[in-house]
C-alpha cells in the first residue's frame, strides 16, 4: 500500500491586519487574501506587522487559509526584490 503524501504549496504574502488569537489576514502573489494562522513556534517570538512580507503554506483544503511558516526580514526582502520573486508585492 502507498502512503499518501501531502503537497505543500508556498507563496508569498503580505499582511493586512491581524484579525487575533494568532491570525492575520495576508495578500498573496496570486491575487488572493488568505485567513493565515502563525505557528506555535511563531508566537510571540516573531512579531509579525502590516506590510511585513511572509511565506505562507498554503491549505490543500480552502483556498482562503494558509499557515505562516517563515517571516522575512529587511535584508531577506530586498534579496528577493533583486530576484523578482515577489511579483506584484
Amino acid at each position: 500500500m502507498l502512503k499518501s503524501q501531502k503537497c505543500l504549496v508556498f507563496s508569498f504574502l503580505k499582511k493586512i491586519y491581524t484579525i487575533g488569537n494568532g491570525r492575520l489576514m495576508a495578500n498573496c502573489t496570486d491575487e488572493v487574501t488568505r485567513q493565515c494562522t502563525i505557528r506555535g513556534k511563531f508566537r510571540k517570538r516573531v512579531w509579525i506587522s502590516a506590510g511585513d512580507i511572509i511565506l505562507v503554506e498554503k491549505d490543500p483544503y480552502s483556498k482562503k487559509k494558509g499557515l505562516v511558516v517563515h517571516k522575512y526580514f529587511p535584508e531577506e526582502v530586498k534579496a528577493l526584490k533583486k530576484l523578482k520573486e515577489l511579483g506584484s508585492l
